[in-house]
Formats: C-alpha cells, sequence, structure tokens
C-alpha cells in the first residue's frame, strides 16, 4: 500500500493552531484581466464575418445615395517652388536644403488658403458666372460670409509629397464650378504673392543699402586703423626686423645657457674646496692645485732641494763604504727625517695657502659670471618683450586686413544682391513669380472625387466591425464568470490547480460526472482528474497533510463529483481513503455509491456509534465512506464545528492516508469556513460560466485566512468552444487511449 509523507508531530491534531497566512487574497473581482483576442476571434468569428458584410451593404447603399445626392468633383493645378537664385547675370542657382524648401512651401500654403486671398477670389468675375454662387445670393445680393466659410471648406491646399510641387484644388458640386473656383482663387493668390514680392523687395532694397553704407562706414575706419598701426609701431607685416629680434633673442638666450652651465661647475667646484678646507682633510685636495703648490711655492721648492741634497750626501756616504751603524750614517738618516717632516710641514701650509686663494679666486669670479648673468636676462627679456610686440602688431595688422577683404567680398556681394532684386522684380511676369512658376493649370475635372465606392465600402466595415467589436469587448470587461484559468490569473495567491472538461466535451460521455472515473476511464473528465490527483498528492506530502476539505463556491459547482472522483483515482493507487460526507443539507456521497444513509457523521458527532460503526466499505477497494448520517442526527451543522469533529478528523488521519471531507457549498452555509479551521488543508472547486470573479476571490479569501492550507482552485465544467486547440487536445488524448487493431 502506498502511503503520503506521514504528518509532523502536532499534525495529526486536526484542530492544532497554524499560523495565519501573511496575507488574504484580494476581495474585489478581477476587472482588469486580459482579454484574449485569438479567443474572442474564435468565439465570435461568424458575428464578426456578418458584421463586415453588413458593413459593405451600409457602404455601397451609402455610396449610391451620396453619388445623387451629393457628388463632388475637385478642380486641381499644381505650382513648382524654384530654387532662390544667387546670380542673374551668371545664372546659376544653388540647390536648397529640405527645411528651406518646406518654409517656403508651408508659407505659400497658408497664403493660398488665407482669409484675404479667398475674399479677394470671391470677387472675381467667373466667380459670379457659377453655379455655386447662385446658392449663396439673398436677394439677389452675395451673403460674402456665407459664401466665404464654403469657400474655405472647398479649397485645399498640400505639398506633393517627394518633389517639387505644391497642389491647390477646389471642390464643387459642379465639374465646371469646381475649375471656375481655382482659377479664381488662383488668380487671386498671384495677385496676393505679386503684392507681397513688391512690398518685400522695397524693403530688402532698403534693408541692403543700409548694409551697403554700413560696409562703407566700417572699411573706412578699419583703413584708418591700419594707417594708425604702422605708424606708429612702425611696422609692415614682412617686417625684417621680426628676424634681427629674434637672432638677437636666440644669441642671448645660448649665451645666457653657456654661462649659467659655467656658474653652476664653479658653484660646485667653490663647494668642494670650502667642504675640504673646513673638514681639513688635504688628501682630497684636487690634483691641479695640488701640482701647483708643488712646483710654484718656493718654501717648499727649497725644502725639496735641501731634502734631495741629503738624499745624495748619503748616497756619497754609502758609496764610500759607510754602513747603517756608522755615526755620520746615522746623523745622515735623522738629518733626511728631519727634513722631510720639515718638507711635510711646509707642504701642507703652502696646501692651505693654496686652497684659500682658490676659494677666494672662485668667490670673485662667480661675482662677476652673476652680473653677467643679469645683463644677459635683462637684454634677453628686451628681446623677447621686441618681439612679441612685433609679432602682436603684425598679427593685429594681418586681421585689419583679413577684415577689409572680407568686407570688400560682402560689398560686392550685397550690390549683386540689390541688382539681383531689382532685375526679379522686373521679371515677375507671366507664369512666375519671385519663386513660384505655374506648373499647371486647374484641369476640369471628368470624375467625381467623392463619395469613392471603395473608401465608403472600408468606412462601413469599419463603423460596423468597430462597433461590432467594441459591443465584443464590453461585453468580455461585463462579463465577470469565470470561464477557465485565465481569468483567476490576476488574484493573489488563487491558483488553479486543476482543471475537468464539461461532460459535452469528454468523447465518452460519461453518464455521471461522479463516477466517470470509474465509468469512462479513458475519458476526459477521468484524465482532468488524473493531473488533479498528481498535484494534490504532491503538494499534501509536501505539507504532510492527511484531511483534505474540498468546497464548492455554489451548489451545483462539483465538489461532491470532484470527492469522489479523487476518492477513487487514489484508492487505485493503493492509497487507503476516507470520504467524509459533511454536508448535513444535502448530503450526496452515500447516493452515489449506493450505500446506507446512516448510521454516519452525525450519529458519530453526537456519540451514539464508534468511529468503526460509522465507517462503510464502498465496491472499491481501499475507498471508505462515512455518511452524513439519518436525517435526525444532522439536524445541527454547529456539530461540525466541535471538538468531537476535531477528535474524528485526528482519528481519521491516523487510520487512513487520505481523508476527503465534502461540505455545503461556501454560499448558502459556513460549513466550509467551520471545517477549514480543523482540517490540514483545503480546495476551493467552481464551475465555469457560474461563480463571479469577485465571488471566488472573496471566498478564496476566507478559506486563506483559516488554519487549513490552501491548496489552490478546480475549475469544474471548462468548456473549450472558444480555444479549439484544447478541444484537439482531449480528442487526441481519448484516440491515443483507444486499443489499436
Amino acid at each position: 500500500m502506498t502511503t503520503m509523507q506521514t504528518a509532523p508531530s502536532g499534525r495529526a491534531a486536526a484542530g492544532a493552531v497554524r499560523a495565519a497566512p501573511a496575507a488574504a487574497a484580494p476581495q474585489g473581482g478581477g476587472t482588469g484581466l486580459p482579454i484574449d483576442p485569438v479567443r474572442l476571434l474564435r468565439q465570435y468569428k461568424y458575428v464578426l464575418v456578418l458584421s463586415v458584410v453588413m458593413g459593405i451593404g451600409l457602404g455601397v447603399g451609402a455610396y449610391m445615395v451620396l453619388r445623387r445626392t451629393s457628388p463632388r468633383f475637385t478642380s486641381t493645378m499644381y505650382y513648382e517652388v524654384l530654387p532662390n537664385e544667387t546670380s542673374i547675370e551668371s545664372g546659376s542657382r544653388a540647390l536648397e536644403n529640405s527645411i528651406e524648401f518646406e518654409r517656403v512651401a508651408r508659407t505659400e500654403l497658408r497664403q493660398m488658403t488665407s482669409e484675404t486671398v479667398l475674399k479677394l477670389g470671391l470677387r472675381q468675375s467667373s466667380v459670379a458666372q457659377t453655379k455655386w454662387v447662385q446658392q449663396h445670393l439673398v436677394n439677389g445680393v452675395l451673403d460674402e460670409t456665407r459664401a466665404f466659410n464654403d469657400l474655405r471648406g472647398a479649397v485645399t491646399a498640400a505639398i506633393e509629397t517627394g518633389t517639387a510641387l505644391l497642389r491647390l484644388s477646389a471642390s464643387s458640386s459642379n465639374a465646371e464650378d469646381a475649375r471656375q473656383l481655382a482659377n479664381a482663387v488662383h488668380t487671386a493668390y498671384f495677385d496676393d504673392l505679386r503684392s507681397r514680392l513688391r512690398d518685400a523687395s522695397t524693403e530688402d532694397l532698403e534693408a541692403l543699402n543700409q548694409s551697403l553704407a554700413q560696409n562703407v562706414t566700417t572699411q573706412r575706419q578699419i583703413r584708418s586703423l591700419v594707417e594708425k598701426l604702422q605708424t606708429e609701431k612702425e611696422i609692415e607685416t614682412d617686417d625684417s626686423r621680426v628676424g634681427t629680434a629674434r637672432e638677437t633673442a636666440d644669441a642671448a638666450t645660448r649665451s645666457l645657457g653657456e654661462l649659467r652651465n659655467e656658474i653652476k661647475a664653479f658653484e660646485a667646484r667653490q663647494t668642494r674646496l670650502s667642504d675640504i678646507a673646513s673638514k681639513g682633510d688635504l688628501a682630497q685636495v684636487p690634483a691641479d692645485i695640488a701640482e701647483g703648490v708643488r712646483r710654484t711655492d718656493p718654501k717648499l721648492i727649497d725644502q725639496e732641494r735641501t731634502l734631495l741634497l741629503l738624499e745624495t750626501e748619503k748616497l756619497s756616504l754609502l758609496d764610500r763604504g759607510y754602513g747603517a751603524n756608522h755615526p755620520e750614517m746615522r746623523q745622515i738618516e735623522a738629518r733626511i727625517g728631519a727634513a722631510r717632516v720639515q718638507s711635510e710641514k711646509v707642504r701642507e701650509e703652502a696646501m692651505r695657502a693654496a686652497l684659500s686663494a682658490e676659494i677666494e679666486d672662485l668667490a670673485g669670479r662667480l661675482t662677476g659670471m652673476k652680473g653677467q648673468e643679469e645683463n644677459l636676462t635683462a637684454t634677453l627679456k628686451v628681446a623677447q618683450d621686441r618681439l612679441v610686440e612685433i609679432k602682436n602688431a603684425q598679427t593685429q595688422l594681418e586681421d585689419l586686413r583679413d577684415q577689409q577683404d572680407s568686407l570688400k567680398e560682402s560689398e560686392k556681394t550685397i550690390i549683386d544682391r540689390i541688382r539681383q532684386i531689382e532685375q526679379l522684380t522686373v521679371r515677375s511676369t507671366g507664369g512666375r513669380l519671385g519663386r513660384i512658376r505655374v506648373a499647371q493649370l486647374p484641369n476640369l475635372p471628368t470624375s467625381v472625387t467623392f463619395p469613392q465606392l471603395p473608401m465608403m465600402a472600408i468606412l462601413g466595415v469599419v463603423l460596423c466591425g468597430g462597433l461590432t467589436g467594441g459591443l465584443v469587448v464590453l461585453r468580455e470587461l461585463l462579463d465577470q464568470r469565470v470561464r477557465g484559468p485565465s481569468d483567476l490569473s490576476a488574484m493573489a495567491r488563487l491558483r488553479v490547480i486543476g482543471q475537468v472538461p464539461s461532460v459535452e466535451e469528454d468523447p465518452t460521455k460519461p453518464e455521471a460526472v461522479e463516477t466517470a472515473f470509474r465509468d469512462a476511464p479513458t475519458g476526459a473528465v477521468s484524465e482532468g482528474f488524473r493531473q488533479l490527483r498528481a498535484v494534490v498528492a504532491k503538494k499534501m506530502a509536501l505539507g504532510g497533510h492527511r484531511t483534505l476539505l474540498v468546497v464548492s463556491a455554489m451548489p451545483g459547482s462539483g465538489a461532491t463529483s470532484t470527492v469522489c472522483n479523487l476518492g477513487m483515482g487514489f484508492a487505485a493507487s493503493d492509497f487507503r481513503v476516507l470520504m467524509i460526507d459533511a454536508n448535513f443539507r444535502r448530503p450526496t456521497l452515500h447516493r452515489v455509491f449506493k450505500l446506507g444513509e446512516g448510521p454516519g457523521l452525525g450519529e458519530l458527532l453526537s456519540r451514539k456509534v464508534a468511529f468503526e460503526a460509522a465507517v462503510q466499505q464502498t465496491p472499491h477497494t481501499n475507498l471508505h465512506l462515512i455518511s452524513a448520517g439519518l436525517p435526525a442526527s444532522r439536524g445541527l451543522p454547529e456539530r461540525l464545528a466541535t471538538e468531537a469533529m476535531s477528535q474524528a478528523l485526528r482519528e481519521s488521519a491516523e487510520r487512513y492516508d487520505l481523508v476527503l471531507i465534502d461540505t455545503a457549498p461556501m454560499q448558502v452555509a459556513g460549513d466550509g469556513l467551520a471545517l477549514a479551521n480543523r482540517v490540514d488543508a483545503s480546495l476551493l472547486v467552481i464551475r465555469a460560466m457560474l461563480e463571479k470573479r469577485g465571488m471566488v476571490a472573496r471566498f478564496g479569501g476566507q478559506l486563506g485566512e483559516t488554519r487549513a492550507e490552501l491548496l489552490g482552485v478546480v475549475i469544474n465544467g471548462v468548456r473549450f468552444a472558444a480555444g479549439g486547440y484544447l478541444r484537439k487536445n482531449i480528442r487526441a488524448s481519448f484516440e491515443y487511449q483507444q486499443p489499436t487493431a
């Protein structure tokens, strides 16, 4: 026998206190759930197709009516925006960038449909001869306000995309009237453009003449500055004194560098000699000083001569055969030693004197060299200052001359522009005014521009289809019923752990959904309960649970069928399963399994029978039932909230692997909440297209606040008419389980 994981210590007591959930589920309906467009298209495809057909019919009918009552003819003419001319004499043209073209084009478009141009167009003689003007006559007099408003609606102007053309159009119910209106607006527009060009030319010429006068004045001022700079600074751009000043500065720099190197060398020698003199270490005296002392000091030379004579006398005695112990030899040796001591003493005195003299000489020479350094530094600064002054003056002079050249070029440009404007003003005749040229005169329209059959048909489809689609979406938004798992996706802590299809969706067509697992084991309903069994088994094992409350939201949601099929499914998997019918109001389980009504739970809670006497064996192995009891014993539903019920659940959990409790729906009774505080886990069963999302959220929140762990929600009676792939899965699953030939 297969068993679930044993409950932890303290779990066996069904009434033991469990920690409440961290947060309650939301109580409101999920009105913000996403809408599945694919499902809507499949569900309402025939309605949408019908709306499209009706829309086409509506568009065709509207076209026929409008074609007879309100046709519109449109006459169109085109203008070309020309590039700006930069030189009339040379005839060269500069291509304008897109920003410049956009600015000019939009300015002219605004002018074409301006109030000034339209009112001027109404006064054209060609307008008075049209049928269009007749509808705006009041007692033979033109109502200008009404005619202007009508004309403003009939005239449009736009840019032809990808070209340098402007389009001017006029519409009327008569083709000839449309052309006459376009001609009138064109004439008025060109009159206005001619006036604007004339005014603009006058203003431009005044501005250019002022700029020319200012340019001449500025040139005169710059010329004075150049003359003043040349006089005061005595300099020209190619002045040779720049080279002289640079050579002087370079020579001073080289001499100053050499002198500073000599000063550093003398200072280093002075420091070294002073250190030797202060320490008295004559052995460190430089060789040149020592050699100079040996050669030039008279006392040292005399002492060296005396020592040499004594050495010569000693050699003479040795030649005569005197030994080392001879009195004369000892005497000469003593004299030589005394002479050497005296010679060393004289040498040291001479060395110190020479060292002091050298230090004093170095100090004097350094003083003279630093004086030279100051003179050279001053000379260098003067040369550098002169060089900077000359360069600055030359730069200033070059800048002034560059300004002179720029002003001369600007003067030439201004003069050319003045001549250009004068000649353009003269040339503004015929089919061109300024930068606007007539590319095509108004045509006589040969076909209506409104209504158009394709446009009216599309408009009808859009209206009918949009209205139908809007109604469909509105219906979906207002419909709060739960149809499938997606409707609960936005509700916190309400996880769908299983869904059972409607019996009508099952190809096996079981007679009773309560016994579908037994009667149609290969059907879609049975497969739905198998999948639910796997999820429930895992969650119960993970939590160490034995007792499971199965409660529905409303009558008919399918809690009883869920208990029956789960019981048979777990029993078939070698679980010892006990079903308890705790629905004292409408008990059903005993009728499903064709067992006696009592004794049952009512007698057990009133302590009239023992636990073993209340348990009945069903026709299925490992599956037992405690019915609700006889009517007399189940008259007090409050007994479900007593300690006797907790004791019965504890005893059931000790004897069975799984205990399934069926009870009254939460909408009609509070028995489910009372039992949820005594069992290990709970399961909420709802029926598709019956409960609303707000109700499910409220009941789920209430179960989530009890001591039992809410495993999730089971959706019963799901129909897959709008989600075709699920129906195909059901059919494929059924066909797969059928025996092959």
